[in-house]
């Protein structure tokens, strides 16, 4: 396709060309999802009695909430990368005005 080696990495292409692996973009809809779940009072209430009948009746392990626990570490590494992205922005552009402000003196 690219006329690359067999060896040749294809996850180091697909962030070359930035496209996102299946998985990651299933995980970020389903953090996306219950991200907007939680902003509804009602689905918020529902989920809450829910996960406190899950914890009464000793069901820790339940699919419900290993999946809610996923969805919440996935959602936590999102919001750590866009942090990361914005600050290596920031530091981008203060390195160009930097560079730019030594040009004119």
């Amino acid at each position: 396709m690219f006329g690359l080696n067999k060896r040749t990495r294809t996850t180091n292409l697909l962030h070359a060309l930035d496209i996102e692996p299946v998985e990651l973009k299933i995980e970020k809809t389903k953090a996306l999802f219950a991200k907007r779940l939680l902003e509804n009072k009602f689905t918020r209430g529902l989920l809450e009695s829910v996960e406190s009948y899950e914890r009464m009746s000793n069901h820790f392990r339940s699919k419900f909430l290993n999946e809610q626990n996923v969805i919440q570490k996935t959602q936590e590494k999102l919001d750590i990368d866009r942090t990361k992205s914005i600050i290596k922005e920031i530091e981008r552009e203060s390195k160009k005005n930097g560079i730019s402000d030594s040009i004119k003196t």
